[in-house]
């Protein structure tokens, strides 16, 4: 008599259990997490997981759509919704959480053993953490971490591991694996697999046994998990939020980074009159003062040519970097990799978000918010704010916030916001010649609203010249009829007209930029953000300066 063989799983069926498993086990990650642990002596007692759901669900139903789905499941809420993903790193928990189910679930052909259903359990549970051990053996043995001896046991890696994974698996893997799974096998077989449209596990009908092929594939698999984690904690492979994961380049030989000639990098977008001179004169005279010489690059906002500036500092052994990055969503390769290779850098102006990478620029949310109380402390009560399209700008966010919850904590009443497009790029708009399509959308703006504000703020000044032009050709008297201020200074036509606005202390980014970036040279490590205070300054002390 021929053996009969199992009904595959239809696509839609395994799609099912997929996402069964990951929901059920994942939700059960998550509270595992508030679970605390408590310790007797040497001995831990925590509760690693409640392996006991995809074990349950693998073998009553397709072994390898459980295995997978239990070890997204994990990955989905216990590290990425809490924020603890580490990119490459991840991979060797996924893997082996995915062996272990599997091979449990290909190991039970009657659900109704009890005893094929213990011996299951406790052995997917064991490989899994038997795997886990060997990594960690395997990453202290290839010196990618430092071993961490425990009190009260032997000083070995093979000792520590080997206590670790008998207390898991005496603890975890009976009390939250073994002894739930032989409860819940028996009881739900035959009752849940109809609800999916499929027949009950037999003996008939099982899987075949575990092979030498299953057996090889799970040993490469194994294979993949030990190189990724090996990368991962060598450093070679570093996860960057938002940017995806990057190869860290070899550290240098001793002495060839930075050198003996004592340079430091500095690379601007521009320098315009009278913003940056006095920035870059200060960052020049204490870099001195410190036994540095200061070398000065400029990338004119262009992402190539900020490249090109960086990768030239790199080439003369700067010893480290101070950099005011291009406008743009995402950030240059460059700056990125030298976050990677943990290379002294100071960003100023703005901040790179998800990255910890020291930063020194004004506090752009208090300068507007300190413009519109100036305004209001003038009589101004209907107040408009004029902005640029660059929404992923940290600094356009923070002015357009600290403009809104000010507006709203005076009671002001806002007279809208005019975000004006860039046309041929930001550098375009940010001219003393901007772009038709601004002046056109300036002047939509205030033929609509003209009778509905008494003041206006500009982001930035280099959307000035597009207010005056549209202001111009619809009549208004920027001077009497609606009162105009910037939350910047008028650095792109310094002997233009003055107005109520914002000058930024560039002496204190400057000191507080080289004190951070020393401070990393010399080994500093860590995130560090320092707001500076920026000071309103009215029309006639503009003059007289």
């Amino acid at each position: 008599m021929e053996t009969m063989k199992r009904p595959a799983a239809t696509q839609s069926q395994k799609l099912m259990i997929f996402v069964l498993t990951m929901a059920l086990y994942g939700m059960a990650t998550l509270f595992t997490e508030l679970i605390p642990s408590f310790q007797v002596g040497v001995v831990e007692f925590s509760v690693e997981y409640f392996l006991f759901i995809p074990l349950v669900l693998s073998m009553l139903f397709d072994p390898i759509s459980a295995a997978l789905g239990a070890a997204t499941g994990e990955l989905v809420f216990s590290e990425i919704m809490l924020g603890q993903f580490g990119g490459l790193g991840e991979l060797e928990k996924f893997i082996t959480v995915t062996i272990g189910v599997y091979l449990a679930g290909r190991m039970v052909k009657d659900p109704k053993n009890h005893k094929m259903v213990g011996i299951a359990a406790l052995t997917g549970t064991g490989v899994q953490l038997f795997l886990g051990m060997l990594v960690d053996i395997f990453k202290v043995q290839f010196a990618v971490q430092d071993f961490e001896a425990v009190p009260g046991l032997p000083e070995s890696v093979f000792a520590t591991e080997g206590f670790a994974f008998a207390n898991d698996l005496l603890f975890s893997g009976i009390l939250f694996c073994m002894l739930p799974t032989l409860y819940l096998v028996p009881k739900l077989y035959g009752k849940i697999e109809p609800l999916l449209g499929m027949e009950p596990r037999s003996e008939k009908t099982a899987l075949g046994a575990i092979n030498g092929k299953v057996i090889l594939a799970c040993l490469g698999a194994f294979a993949v998990a030990v190189a990724a984690e090996m990368l991962a904690e060598s450093g070679c492979v570093k996860r960057v939020p938002g940017n995806g994961s990057f190869v860290r380049k070899q550290e240098k030989a001793a002495g060839e980074k930075g050198g003996k000639d004592h340079l430091l990098g500095l690379v601007l977008e521009h320098v315009s009159t009278p913003f940056g001179l006095e920035m870059m004169y200060r960052m020049d005279c204490l870099a001195k003062k410190t036994g540095y010489s200061l070398i000065v690059r400029f990338s004119y906002g262009d992402r190539e040519r900020e490249t090109e500036e960086i990768h030239f500092l790199m080439s003369l052994h700067v010893d480290g970097m101070i950099i005011m990055p291009c406008h743009g969503k995402n950030y240059s390769p460059a700056i990125l990799q030298l976050y990677l290779d943990d290379f002294p850098v100071v960003l100023i102006d703005k901040k790179m978000k998800g990255i910890p990478v020291p930063s020194v620029r004004t506090d752009n949310k208090a300068a507007t918010a300190a413009l519109v109380r100036a305004l209001a402390e003038d009589g101004c009560r209907r107040i408009a704010l004029f902005t640029t399209e660059d929404t992923e700008a940290i600094s356009v966010q923070e002015r357009r916030n600290g403009f809104i919850n000010e507006m709203e904590r005076l009671g002001l009443t806002e007279a809208g916001i005019c975000v004006l497009p860039s046309g041929g790029g930001k550098e375009s708009l940010l001219d003393n010649h901007p772009c038709p399509e601004a002046i056109q959308a300036a002047v939509r703006f205030l033929e609509k609203g003209r009778t509905e504000m008494d003041a206006i703020i500009a982001e930035e000044y280099g959307i000035v010249p597009a207010i005056t032009a549209a202001a111009g050709k619809v009549g208004i008297s920027l001077d009497k009829e609606i009162r105009l201020a910037c939350v910047d200074e008028d650095y792109l036509a310094p002997y233009g007209p003055a107005f109520l606005h914002v000058k930024q202390d560039e002496a204190a980014i400057a000191e507080k930029a080289v004190e951070v970036l020393l401070g990393r040279i010399a080994g500093g490590r860590g995130e560090e953000e320092r707001l500076v205070k920026a000071k309103v300054v009215a029309k006639k002390d503009f003059r007289e300066s």
